[in-house]
């Protein structure tokens, strides 16, 4: 009943994350009282902490692994990632996107302390060491080649592609939103699959498995912004190809590779046929750019996915990029580097996002600023965005700390970046007080304290 709560908490939470942060440490106080009390902890109780995990902490760890669901031991949950770790490496981006946290971040942000160390090791040996090398360094480096995949069974005749595409899709799906109230059977038939591969009767229920690269007609587009949607992005969705109001399967970008798990029955278009991965599959061809297919409706939803949260949260562009054009192509003209990394800010959709630690204490859109007051211990901070402050007509965000008795303003942890005061023209040490006279900065965020 308790677990049952805290979930319920947690579905509640705003973007303050102070429930959530309750919400966190209630269920896995109870995760760690049934280890204690040598209780079998349940796939839903596990499942549920390790979403509040993935949208609260990223350095929290679970009492039992997620796969096995044992105890972790004395050494702990090790760090392990939703993508194969080789294969974020080997991706052209500096930055990943993290949907459920609303930040981006650089590949060390992408892992969680879920797994004990025989799993991750059998994650490791049955698939990972050979997935890179043989599949996704091929498709980076060439991506328009024709790309046969042989020896898909091992000496010991496991599926080891199977195995991996399998574990990317489990480890993915695990840990989206409420993916576990609509897909707890599948998922523990996914489970029980990587816990025992080599047995036939873990066969049973598993999805259907289908991988697509992106073809001519998309990777002919000059967009920055959509190839890297297409080709970069390490990313899982829930959706269906019946229509937007369905779910019944995981959409899963590793870079090049597009992964489609089908975990309800229903017919699927013909195209599809040629992509299914099996467990019986020996060679898997990928086909040359000019003859492959690429489902239409989930290339749009990917590009519009990267026009509406890629091109507003990423940090990775540089100045010359951003200054010295009228159109950016990839991230709106929004300028991030003076925020804290875990706090991001969505152009597009003017909301700000960030960690449970600040606690939020007003907010306010006026004109071209928009304020957030947010207290982080005994400190009170703000968040700002103003619009179109750039010379390419973008936004600037900041994070400032505020002292309402000396009623003064400073950069938040001295963070000030002298290459984002170029772009507006004046020095570090004018840049705050231009804006705070410009903008009314302080009396906005004191009003906010009423």
């Amino acid at each position: 009943m308790e677990i049952e709560m805290a979930d319920a908490q947690f579905a509640a939470v705003d973007v303050s994350g102070s429930e959530g942060e309750r919400a966190l440490t209630l269920l896995t106080k109870l995760l760690h009282k049934q280890r204690r009390e040598k209780q079998k902890s349940t796939p839903l109780d596990v499942y549920r902490c390790a979403a509040l995990v993935t949208r609260w902490s990223a350095n929290a760890t679970l009492p039992v692994c997620l796969l096995c669901q044992n105890p972790t031991g004395p050494k702990g949950s090790q760090r392990g990632h939703f993508i194969p770790l080789s294969v974020l490496k080997r991706l052209q981006t500096k930055h990943f996107m993290h949907k459920e946290r609303g930040v981006s971040g650089d590949i060390k942000s992408m892992g969680y302390y879920f797994y004990c160390p025989d799993c991750e090791k059998r994650f490791s040996d049955d698939g990972e060491q050979l997935f890179a090398p043989k599949v996704i360094s091929p498709l980076v480096e060439n991506i328009h080649n024709e790309l046969i995949v042989g020896a898909v069974r091992n000496e010991d005749r496991l599926p080891w592609l199977y195995y991996c595409v399998m574990s990317i899709v489990w480890r993915c799906l695990a840990t989206i939103q409420h993916s576990r109230a609509i897909f707890l059977k599948e998922l523990e038939a996914m489970r029980l699959f990587l816990l025992s591969p080599r047995q036939v009767s873990s066969l049973t229920g598993l999805p259907k498995l289908y991988l697509f690269v992106p073809n001519m007609e998309l990777l002919a587009s000059r967009e920055q912004c959509q190839l890297d949607a297409l080709c970069n992005m390490a990313d899982a969705r829930i959706g269906s190809m019946q229509g937007p109001d369905k779910n019944d399967m995981v959409w899963i970008c590793c870079g090049p590779l597009h992964i489609m798990a089908i975990l309800k029955e229903y017919s699927l278009p013909d195209f599809c046929s040629a992509n299914n991965l099996s467990v019986t599959t020996k060679t898997f061809t990928f086909a040359s750019s000019e003859n492959r297919v690429f489902p239409q409706d989930w290339a749009r939803s990917l590009l519009a996915f990267a026009n509406t949260t890629l091109c507003s949260a990423t940090r990775d562009r540089t100045l010359s990029e951003m200054g010295n054009t009228d159109k950016p192509s990839h991230i709106d003209g929004t300028f991030l580097d003076n925020l804290p990394k875990d706090v991001s800010y969505n152009a597009v959709t003017d909301i700000f996002q960030y960690p449970f630690y600040y606690k939020r204490i007003g907010e306010q859109k006026n004109g071209e600023v928009h304020c957030v007051l947010v207290q982080r211990g005994h400190k009170h901070g703000g968040f700002v965005a103003i619009r179109q402050v750039l010379v390419n007509g973008g936004y600037v965000c900041l994070a400032v700390e505020v002292d309402f008795q000396a009623k003064r303003l400073d950069w938040l942890d001295g963070k000030c970046l002298s290459h984002t005061v170029d772009i507006i023209g004046i020095g570090p040490e004018r840049m705050l007080l231009f804006l705070n006279q410009r903008y009314s900065l302080l009396e906005r965020l004191t009003s906010l304290l009423c």
